[in-house]
């Protein structure tokens, strides 16, 4: 090799491993960027769930917004988002992230429980039972009384009446403590005319506690009418009077 050439030979081997050197280094420092970014996106999730669970909603959208502007397949963002979007009565972007979410996690049965009360929210009842009873039957889910309450009562919203009553009993399999399950039943049974199934529930649900809302206690007062038990009606009325007198003025429709 003449003299000449080996210097160029060199000077190009210098200029080569300098650029490979510079994107060794570029990629280095794109992927730290990625790490960073993702840790930074998990720190604000987290900020945001804690503010969402207490309540403090401004706070929770602005670190959630965020988290999913850090990291856009953060599904815990995604699905927080959703749900402080559903809390706030925009739909139509909770829907979007809590659909975001299950695309990230499809498994996830508090999501499926999530994505369900959108679309039960949006008027797509019988489409949200699908996502509740997916999320009910699932036993890595720790609430799934509550997905079949959640099936029931959109079920009523149809309405499907038998379709409720299957949940709520569902419900109660799974937590005979279940008060809304129990409430609701004693409506339907009440509305059927099975006065003595729906005194067993309020019951059941007393058992339980012993704040009971207005409108169960009025249901109450007029089940105990339709069973000729006046004295008991009268004891259901004067809780109504006395714990909510906002409400009492609906005694005066049965006579009591």
């Amino acid at each position: 090799m003449m003299p000449g050439m080996s210097k160029i030979f060199f000077a190009s081997a210098v200029v080569t491993l300098l650029l490979l050197s510079a994107c060794v280094t570029e990629s280095q420092n794109k992927a730290l960027g990625e790490t960073d970014l993702k840790r930074a996106a998990e720190l604000n999730a987290q900020l945001g769930i804690d503010h969402l669970r207490s309540g403090r909603l401004e706070l929770a959208q602005e670190k959630l917004t965020k988290a999913v502007g850090q990291d856009a397949n953060n599904a815990d963002a995604q699905s927080a988002l959703g749900i402080l979007y559903l809390r706030t009565g925009e739909n139509d972007k909770a829907g979007r992230h809590l659909r975001k979410a299950l695309s990230l996690k499809p498994d996830d049965p508090a999501l499926a429980n999530s994505y369900g009360v959108y679309l039960c929210d949006s008027g797509q009842e019988k489409e949200s039972i699908q996502y509740f009873t997916e999320a009910a039957r699932n036993p890595r889910y720790s609430t799934r009384a509550s997905a079949w309450v959640n099936a029931g009562n959109c079920a009523l919203k149809i309405p499907d009446i038998e379709q409720a009553e299957g949940f709520y009993r569902q419900a109660l399999n799974m937590d005979s403590r279940r008060n809304e399950a129990l409430a609701q039943l004693a409506q339907i049974s009440f509305q059927r005319g099975e006065y003595l199934k729906a005194r067993a529930f309020i019951q059941r649900y007393e058992r339980n506690t012993t704040v009971l809302s207005a409108q169960l206690l009025l249901l109450a007062a007029r089940n105990e009418l339709q069973l000729k038990d006046r004295t008991a009606a009268r004891a259901y009325a004067q809780r109504l009077r006395t714990e909510y007198p906002e409400a009492s003025s609906d005694l005066e429709e049965i006579g009591l």
